[in-house]
């Protein structure tokens, strides 16, 4: 009798112990899925957010989506790259009138029957909002106004020298002795000198600028514009250039 009963514990243990591997190991995926979930919700506001202030650029052709823009999306795209078997599912449409930055993906479990997982898709609505003005409005005004990626003004003119710079090719080695319009030297830039440690014949530098570059073309020289209300600028200051324009 003693026996049958051993052996009965020994048999259910035997399909127990699995199922509840089984479980813990499903639970464990799960709060994996959510915790990539909530990474993701960050990049996909970080592309919206950045997308919002410069998706438009003010050049000749009126693009829609700046130069600036596509990169970040592509940067953020590859950063959730591992977590969705490396495809491209940063998208954008319109709903209503209203850009949407959206991500849908299926999330497959490591075991279960073939093509079994999970779906999911996730929005951001795009929102032009630039900030809380600072001035009444009697004095805020609602003429059109320029600014920039990084900039830390506003500009009234869109030919602006600050907003437009003129690119100077110039020989490398006289680089050290060389001062821009401000009295300020030359570095190194930080994005296409970021990986070389040595720079050829020629560079290429701006009147205002303090940094030398590789290409005149580098995202270092060429601004990302985007036109926005006088309103929306914040407690931005005006471009000394521009104010002495008038």
């Amino acid at each position: 009798m003693d026996k049958n009963i051993k052996a009965s514990i020994t048999v259910e243990a035997s399909f127990c112990v699995p199922i509840f591997f089984l479980v813990l190991f499903s639970l464990l995926y799960e709060f994996n899925i959510l915790f990539g979930i909530n990474e993701n919700y960050a990049k996909l506001y970080d592309a919206a957010d950045r997308y919002a202030i410069y998706s438009h650029d003010t050049n000749e052709n009126n693009s829609d989506k700046s130069e600036y823009s596509y990169e970040k999306i592509r940067m953020l795209t590859d950063n959730i790259a591992s977590f969705l078997n490396g495809k491209n599912i940063i998208s954008w449409t319109d709903k209503g009138g209203y850009k949407v930055c959206y991500m849908k993906y299926k999330k497959k479990v490591p075991f279960g029957m073939a093509g079994f997982g999970q779906n999911f898709y996730h929005q951001m609505v795009v929102s032009e909002y630039a900030g809380k003005s600072m001035l009444t409005d009697e004095t805020a005004g609602d003429e059109d106004v320029y600014i920039t990626e990084t900039g830390k003004v506003y500009h009234t003119h869109s030919d602006c020298t600050y907003l437009k710079p003129s690119v100077k090719r110039v020989f490398a080695d006289k680089i050290d002795g060389m001062r821009n319009l401000s009295g300020g030297k030359y570095k190194r830039c930080e994005h296409c000198l970021k990986y070389s440690k040595t720079v050829g014949i020629y560079i290429y530098i701006t009147d205002y600028g303090d940094r030398y570059h590789m290409s005149g073309h580098c995202s270092g020289i060429k601004r990302n514009i985007k036109k926005v209300k006088k309103s929306k600028v914040g407690g931005m200051l005006e471009c000394n250039k521009c104010m002495e324009r008038g």
